[in-house]
This record gives C-alpha cells, sequence and structure tokens, in this order.
C-alpha cells in the first residue's frame, strides 16, 4: 500500500500585525502520515455517531470551530491509531523582509523548509508516497500554490515516488485529520495552550521552529 501523507497549514499568511488584527505571529506546516485506513473509516463512523446522538456538526469536522464535547471525540479517534506527525513552525517576527513581502515565496520557502526537514520520515521508506494537500487559494493563486508544493517535492524527494493531491478539507477525512493536528500544535505556540497538544504528544515524530 502506498504511504499516505495529508498536509495542512495553521495559522495565517499575513504579516499585518497590529492591535485589533486577527494575525497570527506563527504559521505551521503539518504533515501527518496515516498508517491505518481503518482511522479515516473511524472518524466517518463518528460523525454519524454524533449526528444520532444528537450532537450538531458542522459541515465537516473543523477544529478551530468545532465545539470541544465534538473535539474531545475526534481527538479520541486519532490518538487511537498508528500516525506520525510532523511540524515546522515559522514565527513571523522573525522573518526577513523580502520574505514579508510575498505570501508565495513566503508559503514556499516554508513547504520546502518543511519537506527538507522531514524528507527521511516521508520519503525515507522506499514506498510510493500518495501526499493529499488542502486546497489553498482560488483561481490563479490556487496554480502558484500547488506549483510551490511540487518544486519543494521534487527539490526534497528527489529519489522518491511521490503523487500529490490537492484536494478541499470537507472532502477529504484524512485533511480533517490533520488540521485537527495542526490546530493542536498552533494553539500551543500561539496561546500556550498545550491541552490538545498532550493528547498527540506521543506520534508527534518532528515539531521544530525553523528561525530560532
Amino acid at each position: 500500500m502506498e504511504q499516505l501523507v495529508y498536509f495542512d497549514e495553521a495559522g495565517c499568511m499575513s504579516f499585518e500585525f497590529g492591535e485589533g488584527r486577527n494575525v497570527s505571529r506563527y504559521f505551521i506546516v503539518c504533515t501527518v502520515i496515516i498508517k491505518d485506513t481503518l482511522l479515516i473509516k473511524e472518524l466517518h463512523d463518528l460523525r454519524l455517531a454524533l449526528v444520532g446522538s444528537g450532537h450538531r456538526l458542522l459541515d465537516y469536522f473543523h477544529a478551530s470551530e468545532d465545539n470541544v464535547p465534538v473535539r474531545e471525540a475526534v481527538f479520541n479517534v486519532i490518538c487511537r491509531h498508528d500516525i506520525s506527525i510532523q511540524a515546522s513552525i515559522f514565527d513571523k517576527h522573525k522573518a526577513e523582509l523580502n520574505i514579508r513581502s510575498d505570501r508565495f515565496v513566503f508559503y514556499k520557502i516554508a513547504c520546502f523548509s518543511h519537506f527538507k526537514a522531514c524528507s527521511a520520515l516521508m520519503y525515507g521508506n522506499d514506498k510510493k508516497t500518495l501526499m493529499t494537500f488542502a486546497s489553498v487559494g482560488t483561481g490563479k493563486e490556487k496554480t502558484i500554490f500547488q506549483s510551490a508544493v511540487r518544486e519543494s517535492i521534487q527539490k526534497t524527494g528527489s529519489n522518491a515516488t511521490v503523487t500529490t493531491d490537492f484536494r478541499p478539507s470537507h472532502a477529504d477525512h484524512g485533511l480533517q485529520i490533520a488540521d485537527y493536528c495542526a490546530w493542536a500544535i498552533l494553539r500551543k505556540w500561539e496561546r500556550g495552550d498545550d491541552r490538545w497538544h498532550k493528547k498527540l504528544a506521543p506520534v508527534i515524530a518532528f515539531e521544530s521552529e525553523h528561525w530560532g
């Protein structure tokens, strides 16, 4: 079976800091290697169970917007399975000026840095790898972001066989898992709240600040 890797980000790419602005200090690039597809089925079954028990859900699992009981249930399912999480942390306060002025450059650098740091985990087992990415941007922007991802993979996984797929998060439970993992890691770095991060800590294989 192909190695399944799901990719998502947390935080925003804006550098317009200031009081009253909803702009994150940190930007997180997160990949999740799912070693057992039963996890994806169980997340689907969880949704059916939650709806059946009267919970009001969004269109799909989304960590920042789901209520606490739903979050607890989703994290409980995720933590029962054999996964591997890799996270790269970028403190935007430390970004150079040329990066701040172009979010496409920033995104490309973030992707390349993450794939380079985690290449042994993502490409090192001689398996074919299917990497699924949460879609970013619309129209021409989407094409530019996808090109940045593909270029980063080519530079860091030259001997690997990697297939890429780009999908909206609501269309894939694997991406919703990556969203939950990225959100928990961002919350620790951004707010100092490690409640949810502690649940994932045993399966976090890599978590590092690149501009530290």
